[in-house]
């Protein structure tokens, strides 16, 4: 019987401590590099130009810009501590000025108009009453009774006023003389020409004003009359002046024509000014604007705000004001210091932050592309902090909103989309204190910033639907809004701020991630990046490409698929990005479509395999070849340069050894082997972690499907082996993984495999009686004759939990479990049982401790108790676990005779 216990002892030698990074970090001196072996040429003067570039618009930015120094503070605000003047300044009393102005207005009598509709109103009076009094009854459908009914209304009223006082008949005399009634037309036109005011009306407009009850009437020839309002005319005023003037002019009958005459004008004149609104306000406006501004100086050492006070709105433009004054006055003063010191304090910040990134080794900074886009987002952000600043500050004089309303995470969101969130998060740190010093060394700034770049680095990570653009912006405005309610909190503002400041907050947060998304395409296609949104396209397998896979090469295509399972579970678990890691996996071999039937997963079956007709130099070649047709494929259907990266690298520069090794057997005769060169992929060697997942994925799946029994224990073994002779072969000399982390992706890719190519239940023909022959644990049944296979393997307490649900249905360490995995294969042919034993040695510490005796004693009664049970044993019921306990003490007792058990375990097998 053959123990394969090699295999646990053989993975225990290969793990490597976990602080230790990839050989690919360290030079033969020891050293590590600065950069990845891309940027090593040159790099440093590339870094230094770029850096002197965003120097130079930093300063710009801070030093060239229009005075608007903030102000903490807002109207209702509680002064925290007396303010006094530093310069003396003169401001604008805007108060005193708008009170003077208010004055100015209220001197300014109201304008009325003569309404031309009612000017001829008294003559049509006229005109009806004499048709009245000539026809007392009308006809349907003459004239006075086509009249509106207020005139008609009026004229019966006067006519039978008339009737009562006994003058209808004078006034029947008047309508006969032609000259006469001529003349009492012009009188009537006239006096209502020169407006007839109504007393409540002009009282109504002349509250509130000091022009001493003055009115302006333009009359029906539109001059502009000034009049003191009680002297304007009314109706009943015009009618006794009229009657008494044209009685005066016709004495004829004057006794009874008189008072007739004044009651029929009372009745025909009415009010016919109207206030004109529009030229009033003209009016006012012009007198207003005639009042100078009034202007306050301030001495310096006065004090602006008391302790204690409500600062309001001519506080702020007072504060605004001197503000402004100090900074002009120190500006001119020390220019030349000024500029000085931003120089040398913007250049500390470019230097700290050029090393930040440096520190950050982040694997999409590798090419020098990268950097470039790095820089071109720094120097937007910049100047966006600065337009939005230079445009807020020309309308507003109190910079609480302002911090609200920047776009500070604008940079952060398009690099976390395009370089990753950690060199996002530090360029928005950067750009954070950049905002801060072109706004007065703002710490308000800076933190708002800050806290903005950090949710907009993390959020726009996981957006990858249109409805995430909308969350992202309504998490960054959450948070702005915090930082927001933490500053008015601290500094005792009026909370009725606070609905201002979140609805600020908000929309600035939408707006800056819908602007972020809206031109994320335009920089992946200037930098040739790629992007989680580009990655989901890919993802799609209706792609032309995995289509024409699908159809031409399908085997390739399945395969391709697993690949991609694996290599994005094995992402995922070192915290690497799962969805490059697929999408790198589906395209990873195109190159196939070139001459699929050379492909072993295209084959149907080995005996149709064409390279038994080609030398091992040319089946080589085709096979070398599928990389350089795949990205000749990716260049035709446009792929991003990530995934010609992976079409090109996920070989590496390997050994094609089955070629090789045929070719080796083929010269055995000859002194000159073939050269490995030949049979090695032109590489260059894998950099990023998912690519270095894919090629791993890529070989274990192939190797896999070789395996006639894929148990377990062999799937790890395979797994273990191909990683080692990658490390070995010198394929991960330029990964960016450490131990600690390929060993986390070695175990997700065998674990995984196995999950994929785990036995199956050999399903039988209907009406057939069968065994089954999924493998079963603790199975009890005699072996066979003939030799087999026996794995034992030591596995840790969590993988023996988990072993413990999968196949026995309850979750418990136990110390063994074994395995009859049915006929093997011995060194003659068919014949034996396979069979698997899984000891748990941490299980087996705690029993020794129990029973008195050692670990390698107890380890070795596991392999016991686990032969046994594959012997037929059971010790489910009693009487069968009496007898197993007396077998497993008879061979302990022989086992003991021929070995040291206490130093069995420890001789290297």
């Amino acid at each position: 019987m053959k123990v394969n216990i090699a295999a646990w002892m053989t993975k225990l030698t290969r793990r490597q401590p976990r602080e230790l990074s990839s050989p690919s970090r360290r030079r033969p001196g020891g050293r590590r590099r600065a950069w990845p072996p891309r940027l090593e040429r040159g790099t440093g003067g590339f870094v230094a130009l770029l850096g002197a570039l965003v120097w130079a618009v930093a300063t710009l930015t801070i030093v060239w810009q229009r005075p608007h120094p903030p102000q903490n503070f807002v109207s209702g605000q509680e002064a925290g501590q007396d303010i006094y003047s530093q310069v003396p300044f003169e401001y604008t009393d805007n108060a005193q000025t708008e009170e003077l102005r208010q004055q100015a207005r209220r001197r300014v009598p109201p304008v009325y108009q003569v309404d031309p509709a009612r000017l001829d109103a008294p003559v049509q009076f006229l005109t009806d009453l004499q048709q009245a009094l000539a026809a007392p009854t009308p006809a349907t459908g003459d004239e006075t009774a086509a009249a509106p009914p207020s005139l008609k209304t009026r004229v019966q009223a006067a006519v039978k006023e008339l009737e009562k006082r006994g003058g209808a008949a004078a006034l029947g005399k008047l309508f006969e003389q032609p000259e006469e009634l001529q003349q009492l037309h012009t009188q009537v036109r006239r006096a209502s020409a020169r407006g007839l005011a109504d007393e409540d009306g002009v009282a109504t407009f002349l509250e509130g004003t000091t022009a001493a009850d003055r009115v302006v009437v333009r009359d029906a020839q539109g001059r502009r009359i000034e009049a003191v309002a009680g002297e304007i005319a009314r109706p009943s005023q015009a009618a006794k002046s009229t009657a008494a003037e044209f009685v005066q002019r016709f004495p004829a009958d004057g006794g009874r024509r008189g008072p007739a005459l004044e009651t029929v004008l009372a009745a025909a004149f009415q009010p016919n000014l109207v206030y004109d609104a529009q030229e009033t306000a003209q009016m006012r406006d012009q007198a207003a604007a005639q009042v100078p501004v009034v202007k306050e100086f301030v001495d310096a050492q006065v004090r602006l705000l008391r302790r204690g006070d409500r600062i309001s709105g001519e506080d702020l433009a007072r504060l605004n004001t001197h503000a402004r004054e100090l900074q002009r006055q120190r500006g001119e003063e020390n220019r030349t210091r000024d500029v000085l010191v931003t120089l040398g304090l913007t250049l500390v910040l470019v230097i700290m932050g050029a090393g930040g990134l440096m520190l950050l080794r982040a694997p999409s900074l590798q090419s020098r592309s990268a950097l470039v886009l790095v820089t071109v987002v720094t120097i937007l952000q910049a100047l966006v902090s600065r337009s939005a600043a230079d445009l807020y500050h020309g309308y507003q004089a109190s910079s609480v909103l302002f911090a609200s309303l920047v776009p500070m995470a604008l940079g952060s969101l398009l690099l976390a989309q395009l370089v990753g969130p950690a060199p996002a998060v530090w360029v928005g740190v950067f750009t954070s204190l950049l905002t801060a010093m072109q706004n007065n060394m703002s710490v308000h700034l800076f933190l708002v910033g800050a806290s903005a770049s950090f949710a907009g680095a993390v959020l726009a990570r996981m957006a990858r639907r249109r409805l995430d653009v909308l969350r992202v912006g309504l998490g960054i405005g959450l948070v702005v809004l915090v930082m927001q309610i933490l500053f008015v909190v601290s500094n005792d503002m009026p909370l009725d701020l606070l609905p201002r400041l979140g609805a600020a907050a908000l929309l600035s947060g939408v707006a800056t991630s819908a602007v972020a998304f809206a031109v994320l395409p335009l920089f992946e296609h200037v930098f040739g990046l790629t992007t989680e949104f580009s990655l989901l396209e890919l993802s799609d397998l209706n792609h032309p490409l995995l289509q024409r896979l699908q159809m031409e090469a399908p085997g390739t295509y399945h395969h391709s698929l697993l690949v991609a399972t694996l290599a994005e579970q094995a992402a995922a678990a070192i915290n690497a990005n799962p969805l490059l890691a697929r999408v790198c996996a589906y395209f990873h071999d195109i190159g196939k479509l070139a001459q699929p039937e050379y492909f072993a997963e295209n084959i149907a079956t080995p005996e149709d395999t064409p390279h038994d007709s080609l030398r091992p130099r040319l089946s080589a070649l085709v096979i070398l070849n599928h990389v350089k047709e795949g990205l000749e494929l990716a260049g035709q259907y446009r792929l991003r340069r990530i995934i010609r990266d992976a079409i090109a690298q996920h070989h590496g520069t390997s050994l094609v050894y089955y070629f090789y090794r045929r070719a080796l057997e083929r010269n055995a005769d000859t002194t000159t082997p073939p050269a490995e060169s030949d049979y090695r992929y032109p590489g260059p060697l894998p950099a990023r972690r998912e690519i270095v997942l894919v090629g791993l994925a890529d070989a274990c799946e192939a190797a896999a499907t070789s395996l006639e029994k894929p148990t377990p224990a062999k799937i790890e073994s395979l797994v273990n082996d191909i990683v080692q002779n990658r490390l070995l072969d010198g394929q991960l000399d330029h990964a960016d993984l450490t131990f600690h982390e390929l060993s986390v992706a070695r175990e997700t890719l065998a674990r995984s495999l196995s999950t994929m190519r785990h036995a199956r239940v050999a399903y039988p023909k209907p009406n057939e009686d069968h065994e089954d022959r999924v493998p079963k644990p603790r199975t009890a049944c005699p072996a066979p004759p003939g030799d087999g296979e026996l794995t034992v393997a030591l596995i840790g307490p969590r993988r023996m939990r988990r072993m413990n649900r999968q196949f026995l249905g309850h979750d418990a360490v136990t110390d063994v479990i074994a395995f009859d995995l049915g006929p093997g294969t011995g060194p003659d042919g068919p014949g034996g049982r396979a069979a698997e034993l899984y000891v748990c040695p941490a299980q087996a510490v705690v029993n020794a401790g129990r029973f008195g005796t050692s670990a390698a004693t107890e380890i070795v009664l596991c392999i016991v108790h686990g032969l046994l049970h594959l012997n037929g044993e059971d010790d489910r019921e009693a009487p069968a676990r009496r007898r197993m306990r007396r077998a497993e003490r008879r061979v302990m007792r022989t086992l003991r005779s021929e070995f040291d058990l206490d130093r069995l375990l420890s001789v290297q097998p």
